[in-house]
């Protein structure tokens, strides 16, 4: 049988495209990314975010825990790790388009790593989008960034907004600990920030 393109995507899309039903250009200007989640506190350590309590946060992943070992898999949180993942949102917009959203997320064996899930814009495709998927880890011991699933053939262009979002990631995440260490008690999100504006 022979193997097809994925619909809408032609042969001089970057290697990895994909079509995507909820499009949206990078927002253009200034902008940086806003916690757009529902529940998040923050925790000590390296990762700032926890869902709920502390007390909370640790029956969950006790939960998970037993889980695994119910499937025969042998499974532990690492020493300091975070656990919760945040989704995050250009702050141009409340309710921001699909693609525009990043999960981001610790590394539950390495407490000072974190990554991140980008989807780059390459151009319109009917009522949707040609779009490609790359990765960020981020060091947060120093805020560094590191890209992966980048390919060589993808233009400059397209390389230059991995580069950017995964910075911004980075400096979202870095602002949230600062918050933390300077005393914040509360993390500002899109819903936050929307509900000051409109009242």
């Amino acid at each position: 049988m022979a193997v097809t393109a994925a619909p809408g995507v032609r042969d001089d899309d970057p290697a990895g495209s994909e079509f995507y039903m909820y499009p949206a250009k990078p927002p253009e200007g200034e902008w940086s990314y806003i916690v757009d989640d529902f529940g998040i506190a923050y925790r000590r350590g390296f990762w700032p975010f926890r869902r709920g309590t502390a007390s909370e946060e640790r029956r969950e992943v006790a939960e998970f825990a037993r889980k695994e070992a119910r499937l025969g898999r042998e499974w532990k949180l690492g020493e300091a790790c975070g656990w919760t993942s945040g989704r995050l949102a250009p702050d141009t917009e409340y309710c921001a388009a699909g693609q525009n959203y990043v999960l981001v997320f610790p590394d539950t064996r390495v407490a000072w790593k974190a990554e991140a899930g980008l989807h780059l814009y390459v151009r319109k495709q009917g009522l949707g989008a040609i779009t490609v998927k790359c990765e960020a880890e981020i060091d947060l011991r120093d805020f560094s960034v590191t890209l992966s699933r980048i390919r060589d053939d993808w233009p400059g262009e397209l390389k230059a907004q991995a580069e950017e979002k995964a910075a911004k990631v980075a400096a979202m995440l870095r602002e949230h600990v600062a918050r933390r260490d300077a005393g914040r008690r509360r993390v500002e999100t899109a819903h936050s920030r929307w509900k000051a504006q409109t009242q």
